[in-house]
């Protein structure tokens, strides 16, 4: 099969940054690339150096058209990428119109992002790009992503250069019905962790996880896809699942001065739930060891997601956020990017009003002030 096709955009795109592997081990150390960030400028060219990880820039192609471009990180490793709209300034939802190697040694990303209407739009977003290679982790620490192209297909191996699992085993798709999709991820057979899903193609359309689980084998998790009106549609997307670690980055100095993972997820699984909660312990993971997360639902749709005793994120974060279940909300990343503890999610439903809705998120940064 072929590499994923991207838009060709008749650009020349050049930079001079370095995003490098972090970790506490040499073992990780050959593995890992990252980079992730926060479109704050979403309707001009952005030098991402405050709000990424990595000297990334973000080049604003069009209305809604966005390239990310991530210097002197690529390799032939399995790559993943996901996005996340952000902020509420214009209520939009982003996706994947596909990432490739650039200039030198650069990844350009392609991120697309539409109205409730699905005309483009100019919005704030944050993504996530990794590459691994290599087995990493065990049967209850770990991570698995892929890149489900075929979505009409009844049973299929996803692209090698696009799917990974650190038990170094092969992860694998069945399509349940239309829109409806069951991703296999052997090995990972510890109940909880984290899912991101984000929607890929060259038009409007939504994929959020339904559900996950694990057994002796490993882990199933179940997405859903819609189009533009919110009637289930076949669709491409890509998948990312972590339990036990971040999706980022290992062995970074954090808020006791010692050393963690520097990323946190949770899955809020109260929607309705105005009180302040823990979610559950098997879904819920803080690599800065300052105790379990806490939820809040603040109004209809909009929710907090707190770090305790953390203020501050040196360097600002990012924030994936996918719902939950079997309608078609979605939820967008809120306040907090710029770094500051909580964070904020919002809801909504197909026509575009605030709506309570479960939901899987995690965040990402370098380490805490």
């Amino acid at each position: 099969m072929s590499r994923i096709s991207v838009l060709v955009l008749g650009a020349t795109l050049t930079c001079a940054s370095i995003v490098a592997t972090s970790s506490s081990d040499a073992g990780t150390l050959k593995q890992t690339r990252v980079a992730w960030g926060y479109d704050a400028v979403p309707t001009k060219n952005l030098d991402c150096t405050s709000s990424c990880f990595g000297n990334v820039e973000i080049y604003h192609l069009g209305v809604g058209t966005y390239d990310v471009n991530i210097a002197r990180i690529y390799l032939a490793e399995p790559s993943n990428l996901e996005v996340s709209s952000a902020e509420n300034a214009t209520l939009a939802y982003c996706t994947i119109a596909g990432w490739n190697r650039g200039v030198g040694k650069t990844i350009d990303a392609y991120v697309d992002c539409y109205d409730i209407n699905g005309n483009p739009a100019d919005t704030y977003f944050t993504f996530l790009y990794q590459s691994r290679t290599l087995p990493l982790g065990s049967a209850e620490k770990g991570i698995a992503f892929l890149w489900a192209d075929q979505p009409t297909e009844a049973s299929y191996t996803p692209n090698p250069d696009y799917q990974y699992n650190s038990t170094n085993a092969t992860n694998t798709m069945v399509r349940n019905g239309t829109g409806s999709y069951t991703a296999s991820i052997p090995g990972l057979t510890k109940k909880g962790g984290n899912v991101q899903v984000t929607a890929y193609g060259s038009g409007p359309a939504r994929c959020k996880v339904s559900d996950w689980g694990a057994n002796g084998a490993g882990t199933s998790v179940s997405v859903i896809c819609f189009d533009v009106t919110g009637a289930a549609t076949d669709e491409m997307f890509t998948l990312a699942y972590n339990i036990g670690e971040p999706l980022g980055l290992h062995g970074r100095k954090i808020y006791h001065g010692d050393y963690g993972d520097a990323g946190a997820y949770a899955w809020a699984d109260k929607a309705d739930d105005s009180n302040i909660y823990i979610p559950l312990k098997a879904y819920n993971y803080n690599g800065f060891k300052t105790g379990p997360l806490t939820a809040q639902k603040n109004s209809t749709g909009v929710y907090t997601l707190s770090v305790p005793d953390v203020t501050f994120f040196g360097g600002g974060a990012t924030m994936l956020v996918t719902a939950y279940g079997a309608s078609n909300t979605f939820c967008t990343a809120g306040d907090g990017l710029e770094g500051w503890n909580p964070f904020q999610v919002f809801c909504y439903d197909q026509s575009g009003k605030p709506a309570d809705s479960k939901f899987s998120v995690m965040l990402q940064t370098l380490e805490t002030k």
